[in-house]
């Protein structure tokens, strides 16, 4: 009996040896995870075998490491992704649309690439659009057909490198389309 006994044991140790070297070699492949799941089931059967605490709390160490790391790699690649539409969008006259991603860059990370000269530029021109046709469709009568492109062009201010609403003038004719429309702007001086 004492012999089974020992037989038994000796083959218990060799499997959770033959585990813990799986674990080993997950740990060494940077499968973090698996390596994590080798050690839970050697601690699980044998809590006081030699450095499985210490190689799992290494493993998870690692795995979080590896996991923050990656997370930061998808958010880059998110917003590399975001500026080469943006560039795109840039390049086919699309400014509004360019200047909508290129917003969303700036207020993720700013100083991504050159993306805060491509918003300056976006939105330059995209004002150069909006302000003067808000302003004609003002002067025509047409309060609530200026008054997206006036809120438009106000929104653009802050790009652009103008005081926050814009011009003065541009500010005034809102408010003024706003009383003659009858309806609240999108927009705040």
């Amino acid at each position: 009996r004492l012999l089974d006994r020992i037989l038994s044991r000796f083959r218990e140790f060799s499997m959770l040896e033959k585990i813990f070297r799986d674990g080993m070699e997950q740990y060494r492949a940077g499968r973090y995870a698996a390596a994590i799941d080798r050690w839970e089931r050697v601690r699980g059967l044998d809590p006081d075998y030699p450095q499985v605490v210490y190689y799992l709390d290494l493993a998870r160490q690692r795995s979080a490491e590896q996991t923050a790391t990656q997370e930061v790699a998808t958010r880059h690649r998110r917003l590399e992704a975001l500026y080469e539409q943006a560039s795109a969008f840039h390049r086919q006259g699309r400014w509004d649309e360019a200047v909508d991603r290129l917003t969303e860059i700036e207020t993720r990370q700013p100083g991504l690439h050159n993306a805060s000269a491509l918003l300056r530029d976006a939105a330059t021109r995209s004002y150069a659009f909006h302000a003067p046709l808000g302003m004609t469709l003002a002067r025509r009568g047409r309060f609530a057909d200026a008054l997206p492109h006036l809120e438009r062009a106000a929104a653009l201010a802050r790009w652009r490198g103008d005081p926050p609403g814009g011009m003065p003038a541009l500010a005034s004719l809102i408010v003024t389309c706003c009383e003659i429309s009858g309806r609240w702007p999108n927009w705040s001086p």
